[in-house]
């Protein structure tokens, strides 16, 4: 990659491709450096997994025109990212003293690169899709993007694991009968049905080896009538800047911290509407006969709604009462 000022004073690089050179020096980072690459909403390990992870920046991916990494400490660990924040100053023996640097998290939105284990700074990786083909690197085509996270039922049918993704299928399904989730019935006459999808998904480890292959019936919310199929649909949702209010309240004052994970937790409420969808491919369901969902199926519009109406009634009964403490100062509360 040629960036000098040619006889003509034009650059060479600019006058082949037809991009300024600043634009893409801003790509250019240190090799070997420290950097935190985003961690896709998919591949978290939960709603506290860390939404970034330590690696190294080795060069440049043509395909993706993004950057690529390694992390010395996996076996296999070459892969690509176009969102990441580099540490360009240090290296990777320098990672656990960046994890324990103060935070700033104050107006942090949730959607960005927001793990507590990077720093704030300016990102820069928003015009990364302006890497061209001529940045090249010396390592390896391999990246962990070959293997397939979330494949698609014809291409899981088609893989090697074609046995694990039917029995995840098959546990799936049965999972649902046992919770009571529809009734098999005859399609009523002129009642357009809910379109139904399964997704599959690897679950990975903490190293990021697959350690299980997994599947979840959704219905297809966008098919759904409003006034129809569904009224309402919002619930709320406590945001992560309250969250960490309360676990600091909770450092401060020395309490215990009690958490719980509901199975299915949707499939705990009823819905109050009659929704008739289509049985998924492979299910068994005769010609002519549907599923009727009665109850809160992910991917059904009301479905969160119904939950939390539902989740906040249990609490109420045992005792529990929603609360909001305010305190003024200076006019504001």
């Amino acid at each position: 990659m040629n960036l000098t000022l040619s006889a003509t004073k034009t650059i060479p690089h600019k006058a082949f491709y037809g991009t300024t050179a600043h634009k893409l020096a801003q790509q250019l980072r240190v090799f070997g450096c420290l950097a935190w690459v985003h961690v896709q909403r998919k591949d978290q390990q939960g709603k506290y997994g860390a939404r970034a992870k330590p690696a190294i920046m080795i060069g440049y991916d043509n395909e993706h025109k993004a950057w690529k990494f390694c992390n010395p400490d996996q076996p296999v660990s070459i892969q690509w990212s176009n969102s990441a924040t580099f540490h360009e100053d240090k290296g990777w023996n320098d990672r656990q003293q960046e994890v324990f640097k103060p935070m700033v998290t104050a107006g942090v939105e949730e959607e960005g690169v927001t793990s507590t284990t990077v720093e704030e700074e300016t990102r820069s990786e928003a015009a990364v899709e302006d890497l061209l083909p001529a940045i090249g690197s010396t390592v390896g085509t391999a990246n962990t993007a070959v293997l397939n996270l979330d494949p698609t039922l014809g291409e899981a049918m088609n893989s090697e694991d074609a046995q694990l993704w039917k029995e995840a299928i098959r546990k799936e399904l049965e999972g649902l009968e046992a919770m009571g989730t529809w009734e098999v019935v005859r399609q009523p006459p002129g009642v357009p049905l809910v379109d139904s999808k399964v997704v599959l998904w690897l679950k990975l480890d903490a190293d990021g080896v697959p350690v299980k292959h997994k599947a979840r019936l959704v219905a297809r919310g966008f098919t759904q009538r409003e006034g129809i199929d569904y009224q309402e649909t919002f619930s709320p949702v406590a945001p992560l800047g309250a969250i960490r209010a309360i676990l600091a309240l909770v450092v401060q004052n020395n309490w215990e911290v009690h958490a719980l994970d509901i199975t299915m937790a949707y499939l705990n409420s009823t819905l109050k509407e009659a929704i008739y969808m289509k049985p998924p491919e492979g299910s068994g369901v005769a010609p002519g006969q549907v599923y009727k969902v009665v109850k809160g199926l992910y991917g059904l519009k009301q479905s969160g709604r119904e939950w939390n109406q539902e989740f906040d009634r249990s609490l109420r009964r045992m005792g529990f009462v929603m609360g909001l403490n305010a305190r003024e100062a200076g006019g504001h509360q």
